[in-house]
Order: C-alpha cells, then structure tokens, then sequence
C-alpha cells in the first residue's frame, strides 16, 4: 500500500499565504482611509476659506453674509480660526499645528499646517471674495 504524503500540501501553503494576503489588504484599506481623510480635511479648509471669504458681519459665534458696504469691522479671522479648531474633534486623524487666515486684497487666504505627520500635508486655500452688488471692472 502506498502511503498519500501530501495531505497536509495545502494546509501548509495556506498558513503562510494568508497572513500576507491579510497584511496586503489591510496596508490597502489603512492606504486608502488616509487618502481619505486628507480629502476630507482639504475639503472642509475650502468650506471654511470661502465662508470667510464671503462674511461681512457677525459677533463671536456668528457671522452673516452682508453685501454691501458695512460700517463694523468684524474679525472674521478669529471666527474662522475658532471652527477649524474645532475640526480636530469631528476628524480622528487631522492633526494640525498651525493655522492662519487672512483677507489680502480681493482674496481670502487660509493657511493649515500639521508639519511631517502622516496623512495630512500643509494646506494653503485662496479664495477670492465676490461682491455680487459691485460691479467690477
């Protein structure tokens, strides 16, 4: 009678193939949430860029789009700098260690910086502020 010595062929296989099909998968999945991630924060620098660019009055907590020329001179850096800070607490992975926003002439620029962490780049927005009761020239 002949003895079968390769029942166990694929058992072997399988125990060193799968951990590396796992690792592979979840290097992708990890990959493609920082990828993510980055997106999101970027997209919401914008968000909070063009309200900036486009508030003309407000208080502390509030702020409103007022075309025309207003006589109140609203710091619309500290409203803004105010909810991207608080963006640390809606994004697991957003890490950010200097921020900055700023009205320079006709565009409203807003600055992120995380330094060398992983998944998120420094950020830099420019927006330009519209006027839609002036006409420009």
């Amino acid at each position: 009678m002949k003895k079968d010595y390769y029942n166990a062929y694929f058992t072997v296989e399988g125990s060193f193939i799968f951990p590396m099909l796992m690792l592979l998968y979840f290097l992708i999945v990890m990959a493609a949430l920082l990828l993510f991630a980055r997106c999101l924060t970027s997209q919401n620098d914008y968000i909070l860029a063009l309200r900036g660019a486009r508030l003309s009055y407000g208080a502390e907590d509030y702020g409103e789009v007022i075309y025309g020329e207003s006589g109140d001179s609203f710091a619309v850096s500290g409203y803004v700098l105010k909810r991207l800070k608080a963006v640390g607490n809606t994004y697991p992975v957003y890490t950010q260690l200097s921020s900055g926003f700023e009205k320079d002439g006709a565009y409203a620029v807003l600055t992120t910086g995380a330094g060398s962490k992983i998944g998120r780049n420094d950020c830099v927005k420019r927006v330009k502020i519209i006027n839609p009761t002036k006409k420009e020239h």
